[in-house]
């Protein structure tokens, strides 16, 4: 029975080579993020797999780098048909395999926007671009795809980063790998079917996954073949940077996507609620188990008292507790960040407010009164956990936000305008927000510039596809 359908233990999650589906025999437990019991299993890609995918994807490629836009164009919007359709599935797939609660409500029909938009937008990406020359000579830019394009994915949001991985590459004219995470084999399964079903010739999108153990060597193998032109990756700092590494000892292009934890700047201004609400959101929203919202808050002195008192109330409230696996394995290694004794929360350096009676490490933590120059200040920690310092004036919220070794965008709260377009012009960061929590990718049509020690170009659907491109001028002369 199909892994669309079927459930529990005794279902095994093939791999997609080209354009069918493929069982292994070696397999992998997939474990619950909540229980950690067995969910089902999936197939283990070995070398001759990675091999065979990265052949059947080459070949692929000829024939659909020639293939008209319009033809990718069609297919995409069968894809999005198909997602927006099936929403609720995969939402329980996310939930499921990830523990992802809000997939329907914002991942799934993030996704589907994106697959609209580069629809909307694929034309004038790969438009070739006549130059003007004097006398008799005649040229022309053109836009041509790399070829195979490898992307390397996190467990977090599965539809949302590898349909963008997969779409923007095949959309281009390129044909795709996508080497899915050990915990989200089936949502990336579906992704493979959702791109077959929609018509896409076979060995353009290809699937694989395999065992924790093996994926250091899959990944080199993967990165290292020569017929493999362009990768992208999306992940951690620590593993970017390793990936960036072994592509320009081999000069290949790739599209690094290292994403981090975001700073909120609360004014002597702000409206505490709304800064409260947003922080408990950014905070914690699926225990941080995602990397674009913030886990460090400057907060003006004039205002710490009220809003840290209103924070307080707020975490009274019942609310999300740390059950998956992911959440405790990171919030577990953190706590001598903090301080942590007995799971109280360290709301300042001198006042412990006891958290309701329950198991500590199924709390959230909340270590205040952090150093700029602290650990727990200067790493991205990733994991259930909010830092604040207090501040006198504007100006040192924005020095400290600036010492955040992963300059990430930020939001500031404040009720004058003028003040909080004055702030961001002092931080030399990719994108800021004022009066709002960015909790998204940036608008489809753009894509940040430099972000320090982070990604150069963030996925979007205009100016990103450029970075599945590549430049070819033709001159002629009578």
């Amino acid at each position: 029975m199909s892994p669309l359908v079927e459930s529990g233990p005794t279902l095994t999650v093939p791999l997609w080579i080209n354009g069918n589906e493929e069982y292994t025999y070696a397999t992998y437990d997939v474990l619950s993020p909540h229980t950690s019991k067995l969910l089902w299993k999936a197939c283990s890609a070995n070398k001759d797999h990675t091999l065979r995918t990265i052949v059947a994807a080459d070949r692929a490629f000829p024939g659909w780098g020639r293939s008209a836009v319009r033809h990718r164009q069609e297919i995409l919007t069968r894809v999005a048909d198909s997602l927006e359709a099936q929403t609720t599935d995969f939402a329980d797939y996310m939930l499921t395999e990830v523990g992802i609660k809000f997939g329907a409500q914002f991942l799934i029909p993030l996704a589907v926007r994106f697959l609209r938009n580069l629809v909307a937008t694929v034309v004038e990406a790969c438009e070739s671009i006549p130059i003007i020359e004097e006398g008799e000579t005649v040229s022309m830019l053109l836009k041509e795809p790399h070829g195979v394009v490898l992307g390397i994915l996190p467990p977090d949001a599965p539809f949302a980063f590898g349909i963008r991985s997969a779409a923007t590459a095949i959309v281009t004219g390129n044909t795709a790998i996508l080497l899915a995470p050990a915990s989200a084999p089936r949502c990336y399964w579906a992704i493979g079917k959702l791109f077959r079903d929609a018509g896409l010739a076979p060995g353009v999108l290809n699937v694989i996954s395999c065992c924790c153990e093996n994926a250091e060597a899959m990944s080199n193998t993967l990165i290292q073949n020569p017929r493999v032109k362009h990768m992208n990756f999306t992940g951690n700092a620590f593993l970017g940077r390793s990936i960036a590494g072994i592509c320009a000892r081999d000069e290949k292009e790739c599209l690094i996507d290292v994403q981090g934890q975001r700073s909120m700047i609360v004014s002597s201004d702000a409206d505490v609620m709304k800064a409260v609400n947003a922080c408990l959101m950014g905070s914690y929203l699926r225990g941080c188990q995602i990397c674009i919202l913030a886990d460090r808050l400057i907060v003006h002195r004039d205002i710490a008292k009220v809003f840290l008192s209103t924070l307080i109330d707020a975490f009274a409230q019942p609310g999300p507790h740390l059950k998956s696996r992911l959440s405790l394995s990171r919030a577990n290694p953190k706590r001598p960040f903090g301080g942590l004794m007995g799971g109280l929360f360290l709301i300042t350096q001198r006042l412990p407010i006891c958290p309701p009676k329950t198991d500590p490490i199924d709390q959230l933590q909340l270590p205040g009164g952090r150093a700029p120059s602290a650990p727990a200040w200067m790493k991205d920690l990733f994991g259930p956990w909010l830092s604040y310092n207090i501040v006198a004036t504007d100006e040192e919220a924005c020095e400290i936000a600036n010492k955040v070794s992963c300059g990430q965008p930020i939001g500031i709260f404040t009720e004058c305008g003028k003040r909080g377009w004055r702030i961001q012009n002092n931080l030399p960061l990719a994108a800021a927000h004022i009066n709002r929590m960015e909790n998204g990718s940036p608008p489809s049509r753009y894509s940040y510039g430099k972000i320090p020690n982070e990604s150069y170009c963030l996925f979007s659907a205009g100016r990103a596809m450029d970075e599945f491109l590549e430049a070819k001028i033709i001159s002629a002369k009578d």
